[in-house]
């Protein structure tokens, strides 16, 4: 036999998340940073065309929030929990290697210190995998 879901401590659980995101000055939950969530730590590159210099205001803020969202499950007693979110910025177009992907690549590897040019294809080309592997890393930290 199965085990019964229990919906209320999911609830529970999920509402404590709730309390755990940044919020605006009206209290609302405050909308998290799109692509800049990705990124530990501020960067500048070129964008595509090689024309503009666009700027991440990277802060931490999927890992952060990641932790504390499992943190919070933990503390109201979940054990058993599936972490699921998209491992770069960009999925949909992981295969096309857009700017702000190849520079997730670029943090991946500083991170996981791959920064040997040896890394840079690799990484490029198996992105997904090395960005999985760089989130289950910053969520056991």
């Amino acid at each position: 036999g199965g085990e019964a879901l229990d919906i209320m401590g999911v609830q529970k659980a999920i509402d404590r998340v709730a309390q755990t995101m940044p919020t605006t000055a009206d209290g609302e939950v405050a909308m998290p940073l799109l692509y800049d969530g990705w990124f530990s730590a501020p960067r500048e590159f070129m964008g595509a065309g090689g024309e503009t210099v666009r700027r991440l205001e990277g802060r931490g803020q999927m890992a952060s929030q990641m932790v504390d969202a499992i943190n919070a499950a933990q503390a109201d007693g979940l054990t058993r929990m599936e972490v699921t979110v998209p491992p770069v910025p960009n999925l949909e177009e992981v295969d096309f290697g857009t700017a702000i992907n190849q520079q997730f690549g670029l943090e991946i590897r500083d991170d996981l210190g791959l920064t040997d040019i040896k890394f840079a294809t690799q990484v490029r080309r198996n992105l997904v995998d090395y960005a999985n592997h760089y989130w289950a890393l910053k969520v056991a930290g």
